[in-house]
């Protein structure tokens, strides 16, 4: 019974982060404060590569 909550709750955990677009990210143990931005994919599937500005 448990197991089944416990697997009830992880699939409504994942649904409720469906098309959430992380704008930042940061690591305080290594000191990483960052910006994340959308690179897209390409043809093939592989994630693209962000254009220098």
């Amino acid at each position: 019974m448990a197991r089944k909550k416990s697997q009830k709750f992880m699939e409504q955990k994942k649904d409720s982060v469906k098309g959430m677009i992380p704008i930042s990210i940061n690591i305080p143990e290594i000191g990483v404060e960052a910006n994340v931005i959308e690179v897209g994919t390409l043809e093939n599937g592989e994630m693209g590569v962000p254009e220098d500005n």
